[in-house]
């Protein structure tokens, strides 16, 4: 790092810099003989000597002098102006001398400024941190007595504060939760980074030793030399107020910045303890110029190139936290779920869904949307190569459209009704291989195409996790599927269950089971033999599985006994269920005459959580009790008929 760094910063050198010193301040001078370094000094002689041949030729010739008296008139006459012209000369030059310094100088800064804006912007919410800190300990050294000297030094230090920096990776610099130990270490490392990579700068105060104490603490707790008191040089005591307070007034990836009076009272509590009193009490009396001081915008030219840096890095990290919060699990629903709500975290939006492509790769299927109350489009669909969504997934080019042009359907084939403005939609993965599409929604105004961009980049990444996931769950289902039926089986009934109860316990929504059971069914297999038995099982699990939703399950619990688990359902969605599924029984036993000999049905029986029970064990008994009293109630209608 600091091969690749020191040489760029190297090249920024002062233009009073001269060979390192790390002892002691130098104080820069200008060079008093520059006047004589041109010619052009020589043309102030002119009017001198032409005043001294007049004063010779009217001395001599009109006034009657001899020649000795006229010379020495002349001499004096010729000196006294030619010295005069000649300080007029090297004052001229002198100021413009100065003038050229200041302006290198300030060029300087400016370069500074633009190289810790540079490295400020990798956080878009700490941009301006830098001028802050800046201002704060430069009023703070010319407050407390410092030559102008020592001040430039506090300033470039100042500006340099975070360039170790660069050394800590933005995972740990940027993350919003709390940073492990390791974490912390890689942290605290960064004033010693930052010295190593201006060593070989040959600033001519000693800016290194600054920036490596600026962490050190009055009491000696700090880091990462542990100094103490007045071991800390008095510039990097400075400098601790200074970014300390600059931190707390700024806003945080993690957190919105302080009042300036919070503020102000965290460093008065910390004086004697983490920072020096005596410089706590001249922060304290200028303070008051802080929030009015109008911070100079000097590398306001550099702001774009700042924003571009910022948002490059605040991808990577976007793409890192995605990233690692999908590899969590290989659970495919909760994968989808925590994409969902990471994107929409990160982007600009009012909601995200993604559609994942169908087996049959003609359709897509809402699997996950966020925030997922109310359910809006989870269990829409879409088929492959429709306007909009369709379009994407067929393509796999991303689009920005009005959700009103897209051809998302509900499950039951109307068309879906999204209450916003407008989609931008990425394809999740590259061209026909994509595994679906991640769409955002907002009201208002629409996305640009930066943001599209940053969607696709974004989709492109939660890709690889979505693909994971998807062959675990390819993998999982084989061993929870039925072999005659391809439903779902107990093993996988135990997981889903548990799955519901956690999401009831988050969102707050119930959730329902119902129990199913063949009427009769030991008679068609006696009677019709059991190939036919198995033809019937088959055509009642597709019946059973086309009339509930798509992100509801219906289990094989076995035998002729099925469960179907109702996601966020009440008892009264239960009952409208079952009620369904009773219709399409009883039509098909009725089209098939040997069945309705035979008195083939379905009994039914629901139960509800929380009301019905606590754990899957309750819920499972009370569906089966209701179930066996609709089958006792059904046999007495029989019968009585």
């Amino acid at each position: 790092m600091r091969e690749k760094i020191a040489p760029m910063i190297g090249l920024i050198r002062h233009p009073h810099s001269s060979p390192p010193a790390t002892s002691h301040l130098r104080t820069p001078s200008l060079n008093p003989g520059a006047w004589r370094e041109g010619a052009k000094w020589r043309r102030g002689l002119g009017l001198p000597l032409l005043a001294s041949l007049s004063a010779f030729a009217l001395s001599y010739r009109g006034l009657g002098f001899n020649i000795w008296d006229t010379l020495a008139i002349s001499l004096v006459i010729f000196g006294g102006m030619g010295v005069a012209r000649v300080l007029y000369v090297n004052d001229v030059c002198r100021r413009a001398a100065e003038r050229r310094a200041s302006d290198v100088t300030e060029l300087y800064r400016s370069t500074l400024r633009c190289l810790a804006a540079a490295i400020d912007a990798r956080d878009a919410h700490t941009r301006d941190h830098v001028r802050l800190v800046e201002f704060v300990a430069t009023e703070l050294a010319s407050e407390m007595g410092l030559s102008p000297d020592e001040t430039e030094g506090i300033r470039t230090a100042a500006l340099l504060l975070d360039v170790g920096t660069l050394g800590v990776p933005e995972n740990i610099l940027l993350q919003s939760g709390r940073p492990s130990a390791e974490e912390f270490a890689a942290i605290h490392n960064h004033p010693v980074l930052g010295a190593e990579i201006l060593e070989e700068v040959p600033f001519p105060w000693p800016v290194q030793r600054l920036i490596r104490s600026h962490h050190e603490r009055w009491d000696g707790t700090g880091y990462p030399d542990r100094l103490q008191g007045e071991e800390i040089p008095l510039g990097a005591r400075i400098l601790a107020v200074a970014d300390v307070y600059g931190a707390l007034v700024s806003n945080r990836s993690f957190r919105r910045g302080w009042p300036h009076e919070q503020a102000l009272a965290h460093i008065r509590r910390g004086a004697g303890s983490h920072f020096d009193p005596e410089v706590v009490k001249v922060f304290l009396r200028i303070a008051y110029r802080i929030p009015r001081a109008g911070l100079s915008r000097s590398v306001r030219d550099s702001e774009r190139a700042a924003t571009t840096i910022a948002r490059a890095t605040q991808e990577f990290v976007w793409l890192w936290d995605i990233s690692q919060s999908a590899n969590s699990t290989l659970d495919l629903q909760e994968t989808l779920q925590t994409v969902a709500r990471k994107v929409a975290e990160h982007m600009d939006c009012d909601a995200c869904a993604i559609f994942l492509k169908d087996a049959d790769g003609v359709g897509l299927t809402c699997h996950a949307e966020y925030p997922g109350e109310p359910v809006i489009l989870r269990g829409a669909k879409v088929t492959v190569g429709d306007p909009g969504t369709g379009q994407v997934a067929r393509d796999g080019r991303p689009a920005i459209i009005r959700p009103g042009r897209d051809s998302v359907r509900t499950g039951d084939g109307t068309p879906s009704q999204v209450p916003y403005d407008w989609a931008a939609i990425s394809p999740l993965g590259a061209g026909s291989a994509s595994l679906g599409t991640i769409n955002l929604y907002r009201s208002g105004r629409d996305f640009s195409i930066e943001e599209l961009d940053l969607l696709n980049s974004l989709a492109r990444h939660a890709a690889v996790p979505l693909a994971n996931a998807s062959l675990y769950e390819a993998a999982r289902q084989g061993a929870e599927r039925d072999a005659l039926t391809g439903l779902h089986n107990v093993r996988y009934l135990c997981n889903r269950v548990e799955q519901e109860f956690a999401r009831s316990s988050r969102t707050g929504r119930p959730f329902s089971i119902i129990a199913v059971d063949l009427d009769n069914f030991k008679s068609v297999n006696d009677t019709l033999g059991h190939q036919a038995g198995d033809a019937l099982l088959r055509d009642v699990s597709q019946m059973l599985a086309s009339a509930v939703r798509d992100y509801d399950s219906v289990v094989r619990y076995g035998g002729d006994e099925f469960v179907i688990v109702l996601s966020e359902a009440s008892e009264d969605d239960a009952r409208e269920t079952i009620a369904r599924l009773d219709r399409l029984m009883t039509d098909y036993a009725s089209r098939l005459p040997g069945l309705a000999a035979i008195g083939f049905g379905a009994s039914f029986g629901a139960a509800t959580f929380p009301r019905d029970g606590a754990n899957m064990k309750a819920l499972l008994e009370v569906a089966d009790a209701r179930m066996y009293n609709s089958k006792r109630s059904t046999r007495a209608t029989r019968r009585a008929a």
